[in-house]
């Protein structure tokens, strides 16, 4: 390997060290999110659930108006932020993708990852991710649990 062949190899090092770096910091700020998103939900349904103050006649109707906008709110912003988080990890995906790719070209497996590469690398839908789908649900869920807690307490 040549010394200019060499700095090109550890180029491409360098760039997928720092594309799985991002995929991962990217996929724990996801998980992060939805966990406080999930636990502020299950402690207000706690709190509800061990207050014993019955609230006064049209200050329940407000809070249960309010509630509703929640009940939507919550899920559209964690869903969207979920289908952006998803292209950027794709985007990482992707550098990562090419940088392995270059890197076994040089090393002279090049038609080995250009197939396993191609293999890997089909066209991805963001929306057909398994944790989009399953945090959003659990969100969803966990807002239809509050709002039926809140409507049916004493508080």
């Amino acid at each position: 390997m040549t010394e200019d062949e060499k700095r090109k190899f550890d180029a491409l090092e360098s760039l997928r060290d720092h594309a799985w770096r991002e995929f991962k910091h990217k996929s724990r700020a996801e998980w992060r999110l939805s966990f406080g998103i999930w636990a502020a939900l299950l402690a207000s349904m706690s709190v509800l659930i061990a207050s014993n103050k019955p609230l006064v006649g049209n200050l329940m109707e407000d809070w249960l108006c309010e509630l509703k906008l929640l009940a939507v709110a919550i899920p559209i912003g964690h869903i969207y932020f979920l289908h952006w988080i998803q292209i950027k990890l794709g985007e990482a995906r992707d550098i990562l993708n090419e940088a392995q790719n270059g890197m076994g070209e040089m090393l002279g497996a090049g038609s080995l990852t250009t197939k396993l590469h191609n293999k890997l690398t089909k066209p991805r839908s963001n929306w057909k991710q398994p944790p989009l789908w399953i945090e959003s649900g659990i969100t969803i869920l966990l807002v239809v649990m509050l709002y039926v807690v809140f409507k049916y307490s004493e508080c």
